[in-house]
């Protein structure tokens, strides 16, 4: 018997993610790799809003539970700004090998400087251990 494995195939960081039409589709708005703030900015400064569009392949997992730590990368070293753990399980089958596309929302995201940023997704599915399966970096700068 294998075990339940979930992976994701993509894991995108955007402004808004949409989901339209009658069936599964969606957009992804402004998405962009370098987030520039305005020169006079004061830190630890809050974005009301990130989106992440995560495509996940779920091989018998199972319900499977999902956490999103952001993380700041600065002079060598590495900051915990949020661990990010939604209520609900991902309902994947135990039986089966789904794709299953997931708009994460991550709300007040707090950003203590400019600086290189990661985002990492974990997953647990049921009674297992947690394992990071994505990670997407974004940058923050000052405007000129």
């Amino acid at each position: 018997m294998s075990r339940p494995r979930v992976s994701a195939q993509h894991c995108v960081l955007n402004a808004t993610t949409r989901r339209h039409g009658s069936r599964p589709a969606f957009d992804l708005l402004e998405v962009s790799y370098t987030y520039a703030v305005p020169a006079d900015t004061e830190f630890p400064r809050v974005v009301p809003r990130f989106d992440l569009f995560v495509r996940f392949v779920a091989r018998k997992a199972g319900p499977t539970r999902v956490a999103i730590r952001v993380w700041w990368r600065a002079q060598g070293r590495r900051q915990l700004l949020h661990d990010f753990r939604p209520g609900r399980r991902l309902p994947f089958p135990a039986d089966a090998t789904v794709v299953s596309d997931q708009p994460l929302r991550l709300p007040n995201v707090r950003l203590v400087g400019p600086g290189l940023h990661a985002i990492e997704v974990w997953c647990r599915p049921d009674r297992r251990r947690w394992h990071r399966i994505a990670v997407e970096y974004f940058r923050i700068e000052r405007a000129a």
